[in-house]
């Protein structure tokens, strides 16, 4: 151990000598190395911490994603086709545009009909939604029905209304003959077969 060199005392007059009266200022031997160490275990912690929320965070995102997207669902989807963004609601909302019809396995799985909208999920837990428009009769909606689509009222800006639901059967013909510049038929054979006859409103 080493130890400093030993200087006799000296006296300087108007200080005291009695060496008590500095104990509130001594040094302690090895406190710093204490406080270094204290200091990195707590940010230690705080890594492990900020690590564990990030993963709680995750999993809870991506789990709830996927347990969410079940036949019947109804969601929002927005974006575009490069980078849809889908979000469960609950069907009554009004900006559940779309109901889940289909969930297939893997990401590049082809739906029942193109008049589905597609979505996919990449990964592990890989799949695709075909997702159907959540509406009824005399809704209005603006798109190009060939991307995000939403309900919308039904103003002068709005560019189909609903007009009419034909249900068990998935046949465009259900709509009756009409000129491919007014009107809009979608058919969607699963889950339920259901023909949506679009009225083109400018």
């Amino acid at each position: 151990m080493n130890t400093s060199p030993h200087h006799p005392r000296r006296e300087y007059p108007g200080y005291p000598a009695d060496e008590s009266e500095y104990a509130s200022s001594e040094f302690v031997p090895g406190s710093e190395q204490v406080d270094s160490t204290m200091m990195a275990v707590l940010k230690l912690v705080g890594v492990f911490v900020v690590i564990g929320v990030a993963i709680f965070l995750a999993r809870n995102y991506f789990g709830a994603g996927s347990a969410q997207a079940d036949i019947g669902r109804c969601a929002k989807l927005s974006g575009s086709a490069a980078e849809a963004e889908i979000e469960f609601r609950d069907c009554r909302d009004a900006d559940a545009s779309y109901v889940v019809a289909q969930r297939l396995d893997g990401s590049d799985a082809d739906c029942a009909s193109t008049d589905y909208t597609g979505y996919f999920q990449t990964g592990d837990d890989a799949f695709t939604l075909c997702l159907r428009l959540n509406i009824v009769e005399g809704d209005c909606v603006n798109g190009t029905l060939s991307g995000a689509i939403a309900k919308v009222a039904c103003t002068a800006a709005a560019d189909f209304r609903v007009d009419r639901i034909v249900r068990g059967t998935a046949d465009r013909a259900a709509c009756g003959a009409a000129p491919e510049s007014e009107d809009k038929s979608l058919v969607y054979p699963k889950p339920d077969p259901m023909t949506l006859c679009l009225v083109r409103r400018h």
